[in-house]
């Protein structure tokens, strides 16, 4: 079973993210990045991030447990965004369009991130 964090705060993007979990793939939501990051007490997981949020880029922990892998997301045009996002320590900085589209791939652990 693979557990999922994400904060994604879009309705339809929370949808999206969802409806493409396999079974056997939970997706914890979350709307701010305390309760998220909080979560991985519980131990590893994929983790999900808009990166368009207030205050998420500032959020990523420089720790994580090991095996948590943290994805993020953002306008393709905001490169000075997603350069912050990998110098944070984002384990996979991509395109929203590009996220979007290997978001199946990224849930059922097929897309090596």
């Amino acid at each position: 079973m693979t557990r999922v964090l994400a904060l994604v705060t879009d309705l339809m993007d929370r949808s999206r993210v969802q409806g493409a979990a396999s079974e056997g793939t939970t997706v914890e939501l979350f709307r701010g990045p305390p309760a998220l990051w909080a979560a991985l007490v519980e131990g590893p997981a994929l983790v999900l991030l808009d990166l368009t949020r207030p205050g998420v880029v500032e959020s990523v922990p420089a720790e994580r447990p090991a095996g948590t892998t943290v994805v993020g997301f953002g306008p393709h045009v905001d490169d000075e965004l997603l350069a912050r996002a990998r110098a944070a320590g984002v384990d996979e900085v991509l395109p929203r369009s590009v996220f979007f589209r290997r978001l199946p791939a990224i849930l059922a652990g097929e897309d090596p991130v």
